[in-house]
């Protein structure tokens, strides 16, 4: 417990670091006068509203004692990966419609930037739950390559046209759900029932919804490929 929180700063800071890589010279970014210092005043905001769902998703999920008792107690440990995601784009995404700011390319760098601290995330969880660290070697692992794929193949190919701006983070939703459910099936084989909390029930709302987008989202590129 006491290492979790020197492990969220440090995936924090690589995170605010590739932001910084990404939107420095964006094209879009400027064009839009979005500034570095808008773009970490979105990140430190949307990190903090992660982080307070991830708390709140896992106190719900864990069922021990008064939710109101637990979110606060520093004696219950607990956070929610897939909470902390859905509250961070969820705000951005707020942001956006507020603000009229191009979501698409905003959400895509933001994706890169967990994306790539995930793999950090995975090894320090092996630290905090030794139990399971074959599981959480091969995510991290896995992560690790997904990380490689999306910034060298498919943030390129987005920045081409090849794909439509949010893609980036439709695909990032498909693979994190994906993983997700895998997660299920081998940490409760058996017990799948004892699996049904509502961090999960987000999991596979994330994991469908990410399919329903991307089908729409990339359908006019689709089109124009079989032309």
């Amino acid at each position: 417990m006491q290492f979790l929180p020197f492990l969220i700063l440090l995936c924090f800071i690589v995170g605010l670091f590739q932001v910084y890589r990404l939107g420095r010279e964006d094209f879009m970014f400027l064009r839009k006068n979005i500034t570095l210092e808008q773009l970490f005043n979105y990140a430190f905001l949307a990190g903090l509203i992660g982080l307070l769902l991830a708390r709140l998703v896992s106190t719900l999920s864990s069922g021990k004692g008064s939710p109101a008792i637990t979110f606060f107690s520093p004696y219950v440990s607990g956070l929610s990966l897939t909470g902390g995601i859905v509250g961070g784009f969820a705000f951005l995404l707020f942001l956006c419609r507020r603000q009229k700011l191009p979501s698409g390319r905003l959400l895509d760098v933001f994706s890169l930037a967990v994306v790539t601290v995930l793999p950090i995330g995975y090894i320090g969880v092996i630290f905090l739950s030794p139990k399971i660290i074959l599981i959480q070697t091969a995510f991290a692992v896995l992560f690790l390559l997904l990380a490689i794929f999306f910034n060298l193949f498919l943030y390129t190919r987005s920045l081409r046209g090849e794909l439509r701006e949010g893609s980036v983070t439709g695909l990032f939703f498909l693979a994190y759900g994906i993983q997700g459910i895998l997660g299920i099936l081998l940490a409760r084989p058996g017990n799948l029932v004892s699996a049904v909390t509502l961090d999960n029930i987000l999991l596979v709302l994330l994991l469908i919804g990410s399919v329903i987008f991307l089908v729409f989202n990339e359908r006019r590129t689709f089109s124009r490929k079989r032309r």
